[in-house]
Formats: structure tokens, C-alpha cells, sequence
């Protein structure tokens, strides 16, 4: 669920200036390897030496965990991963997540994603719709979100859902109810 500070840190960075939702970021071999259809793991099909919008990079990592989407994103907003992660890791030290320690853009949860998820709610709320969007279209391949909860009508707005052999499956969720807004981290064992 390291996906949610990547988004944290891009929307810090948009709202600082750095970066626009229009910029174009470059689809760099490593990303295009490591993250892409050839890795095996989610990809929104990047195509190599290609440029995408930063507000598709954005929508793909939310609604489709595009890990290809993760580290163009990463290599666009300051050069590497590593890079990135070390951004990641000063606003974990900001938003109280001092103990949380990221090496990379699409990482595994932390037991503290709701820090996070809060810290992007109270924060980004003119980008909270990315989160609860059903679907993304991209290189014309639909791709359904993977937070089947949203589509369940049962209030659930976002955030994101996670999966890995060693951890099994992970949701961050939240929803509104009586004018509180509510989140809950979930696992499902490997």
C-alpha cells in the first residue's frame, strides 16, 4: 500500500507547483520492464519510451495499482525510485509515520496505512474522486477498478486494495456515515 504515499507525495507535489496534472512524464525502460506487462503484477500497459499525462499516471495507480504507473511517476517527479522513496520517507516523518520506512513506489502496507488515507482525505479532497472511479481506460484496454467495494453500493468510496504473495490481500477503505468519515485497514491472510 506504499501506493497511497506515492500518491500523497504527487499531490503534495502538484500542490506546491512542481508538477502539473497535465505534465507528461516519460515511460523509461526500467519502469516499462520492472512494472510493466513483462513484470507480472498490475500494469496499465505503458509503452516503452512513450509519455504519459501525470493525472492518467495518477487515476491508474488508484484505480488499476499500475505498478508501471508507479515508477513513472517516481522517475517524472524527481529522477529515480530511490529518490522518490526518500520523499516518501520525510512526509511518513510529517504525517507522524516515523517508524514506516519505504524503499520504493509500489511497496508493500504498512500497518499504519490509515495515517495516510487520512492524511489524503483531509488534504487532497478536490482529488478524492480519483479514488472511488469504477473504471480507467488506457491504450484502449478497459480495467475495472479492484476495489470491488466500491461497485458493492454500500457506501465505500475509496481507497485502495492491495496484493502480494507474502501478505495476501489488503484494503485501506472509507466511507461517510452520519457526516463522520470513516476508514478501516483490512487483511486477509496470504
Amino acid at each position: 500500500m506504499a501506493k497511497l504515499m506515492t500518491i500523497a507525495v504527487a499531490f503534495n507535489e502538484i500542490r506546491a507547483g512542481q508538477v502539473s496534472l497535465n505534465d507528461k512524464f516519460f515511460v523509461s525502460e526500467h519502469a516499462w520492464l520492472a512494472g510493466g506487462a513483462s513484470s507480472g503484477g498490475s500494469t496499465i500497459f505503458a509503452e516503452l519510451n512513450s509519455k504519459i499525462i501525470v493525472e492518467n499516471l495518477i487515476r491508474s495507480v488508484i484505480i488499476q495499482s499500475g505498478n508501471d504507473a508507479d515508477i513513472i511517476l517516481a522517475e517524472g517527479i524527481v529522477g529515480s525510485e530511490g529518490d522518490f522513496a526518500a520523499m516518501m520517507n520525510e512526509l511518513a516523518d510529517e504525517i507522524g509515520l516515523g517508524r514506516s520506512h519505504f524503499t520504493n513506489p509500489t511497496g508493500l502496507l504498512d500497518p499504519y496505512m490509515y495515517v495516510i488515507a487520512r492524511y489524503l482525505i483531509s488534504n487532497f479532497q478536490q482529488y478524492y474522486h480519483f479514488f472511488f472511479e469504477p473504471k480507467i481506460e488506457w491504450s484502449d484496454i478497459k480495467q475495472p477498478d479492484r476495489n470491488f467495494l466500491i461497485e458493492m453500493g454500500i457506501g465505500v468510496d475509496g481507497l485502495k486494495t492491495d496484493h502480494t504473495q507474502a501478505a495476501g490481500y489488503r484494503s485501506v477503505i472509507s466511507t461517510k456515515e452520519d457526516g463522520r468519515r470513516l476508514i478501516a485497514v483490512a487483511q486477509r491472510g496470504a
